[in-house]
């Protein structure tokens, strides 16, 4: 059959039909199947200053690859693996999350009067996402496949989600007051982290035009830009007691 694709234009896919004698046939068989599974090779480099001259970081970067099969995160997939319309673009794409690289970093600095001031930084790869194609006047009715196998479009990167804090300890006796000043995703960043993926009118494909407004197509991340100010009390090693009205910006 022929279609267009969002992003590579008019393509031809082959699909299949039931034969006439095995339409509405049933024949349930439960098994290990060989083509479900996966590999995953992965790096993970850490680098951690520890305290000394009023600062400390601890960095974490990721690299990942994971691809296989694109099964149900439960382990248990119900479809028939002697459709070939199922097993369509399936066999080599990104499975789970499979992001390809994520990097955080967080650390503080004493600043003079010794005001805490601390922070994250956040940032990875766009999450995979699949092309999916409706396919009516089958002998068996109409079935989804895969145009592409799952990863070879992804949600837009997030490159700079980064949370920031300000305190400060006031002893009292043998416990201590830290007023807290805490502001999250400073830039307000609002990356895409869900779209649609079947093929048509709800297609997402193109980042910019779910951000501009298709409520339908897309999902946004994380929310706006947070502050919050805290009223911490605690001492020793017992969890502090906060009070934590917070505003959205």
């Amino acid at each position: 059959m022929s279609y267009v694709d969002p992003v590579e234009g008019a393509k031809t896919i082959t699909v299949y039909n039931i034969k006439p004698e095995y339409l509405g046939a049933r024949d349930l068989f439960l098994t290990n199947m060989p083509q479900a599974q996966s590999d995953y090779n992965g790096l993970e480099i850490t680098a951690r200053k520890r305290y000394s001259n009023n600062w400390q970081f601890l960095a974490g970067f990721v690299w990942g690859d994971h691809k296989g099969f694109d099964y149900s995160q439960d382990y248990v997939d119900s479809n028939d693996f002697n459709n070939p319309n199922f097993t369509l673009n399936r066999d080599n794409g990104s499975v789970w999350l499979d992001l390809k690289w994520s990097f955080k970093l967080s650390g503080s600095y004493q600043l003079a009067l010794w005001i805490d001031l601390s922070g994250k930084w956040e940032a990875r790869d766009g999450i995979p996402v699949r092309r999916r194609l409706s396919v009516s006047g089958l002998n068996q009715g109409t079935e989804t496949i895969y145009a592409a196998q799952r990863g070879v479009d992804r949600t837009e990167t997030v490159a700079a989600f980064i949370d920031v804090a300000l305190s400060k300890t006031f002893k009292v006796g043998r416990s201590g007051i830290e007023p807290l000043v805490q502001m999250f995703n400073l830039f307000n960043t609002n990356p895409i982290i869900n779209q649609r993926d079947m093929i048509g009118s709800s297609w997402a494909g193109r980042q910019e035009s779910c951000r501009r407004g298709s409520s339908a197509s897309a999902s946004s991340g994380p929310s706006s830009a947070i502050e919050r100010l805290a009223l911490c009390e605690g001492g020793g090693l017992s969890s502090p007691l906060c009070v934590c009205p917070r505003r959205e910006c």
